[in-house]
């Protein structure tokens, strides 16, 4: 019966589906998994293009949590550290922090970075989707890479409340509104888009979630089994948010201010060149 709703969902023009389908090799439990899928989202035209990129994915030796709706191309060590964060549910009780809502079709792969040195970037639509820098990620320590996994997740989770009540729209030079007015269900959240137009998303990590990060990196090291001074996992909440108005104001004294951003990143760039990838 999975196999026909999935056919009845998809239809005869999305023809490739029919080849994993017959395929022998197609664990049967993933054909129940998309068929579920397709049926708690009423077979929408987004949950079938969704359904398409999971068959493609699963076909490829991928992976798909249909209650996350989060496909997961990751292999090797990203793929060890995201395992070690879902197992013990870490990502999501990071963004819960915040909201409790889930993300809304998430895409987890390895990929080219279009901004030069980054480690992760989340590119944003339906679906969404998170691409890592393989390199970083196979050569730096397992809590880094868990930092940036959970980096860009919030980027995801902060994009998700956006698409989940309208189309922001962007009115020159830095106004940033909602058509159907529900700029009222996260009013802080579109007020960053106003005030910082060129940044928002750092700009409200770096005020509300580091915190929530800290807490996720410090469940992430006693899961591995590490225990590492608190100042490490604070220091490493910063990581990606240099610039933010946080960062450039984080004292009223300026040269202590200075001292301290110093220190901070001399810290997080030490910790990546000497510390352990447990991940292998």
């Amino acid at each position: 019966p999975y196999e026909k709703q999935i056919a009845d969902c998809l239809g005869p023009q999305n023809y490739n589906y029919t080849l994993w389908l017959d395929n022998s090799n197609t664990d049967y439990r993933d054909i129940k998994d998309v068929s579920t899928f397709l049926n708690n989202n009423d077979c929408s035209s987004e949950s079938q293009e969704f359904a398409l990129k999971a068959i493609e994915a699963l076909e490829e030796g991928g992976e798909f949590d249909k209650e996350e709706q989060i496909i997961n191309k990751l292999t090797g060590k990203a793929k060890c550290v995201y395992d070690k964060l879902k197992d013990n549910d870490l990502l999501n009780k990071t963004i819960q922090r915040f909201d409790s809502s889930n993300f809304v079709n998430l895409i987890l792969e390895y990929g080219t970075m279009k901004t030069p040195g980054a480690s992760g970037e989340t590119q944003y639509g339906s679906p969404i989707t998170i691409t890592l820098n393989q390199s970083h990620i196979d050569n730096r320590p397992s809590l880094y890479s868990a930092l940036v996994i959970l980096h860009e997740g919030i980027h995801a989770e902060i994009y998700r409340k956006i698409i989940t009540r309208s189309q922001l729209q962007f009115t020159p030079p830095n106004t940033y509104t909602l058509p159907d007015g529900s700029r009222a269900d996260y009013p802080t959240l579109f007020d960053y888009y106003n005030d910082f137009p060129d940044n928002p998303h750092h700009n409200f990590m770096a005020d509300y979630y580091r915190n929530a990060m800290e807490q996720g990196l410090r469940d992430y090291a006693a899961a591995i089994g590490k225990t590492y001074p608190d100042q490490l996992y604070k220091d490493l909440s910063w990581g990606g948010l240099k610039g933010t108005n946080a960062w450039n104001n984080m004292f009223a004294d300026p040269i202590f201010t200075t001292n301290e951003q110093t220190r901070i990143l001399a810290t997080i760039n030490n910790f990546i060149t000497t510390g352990n990838n447990e991940c292998n």
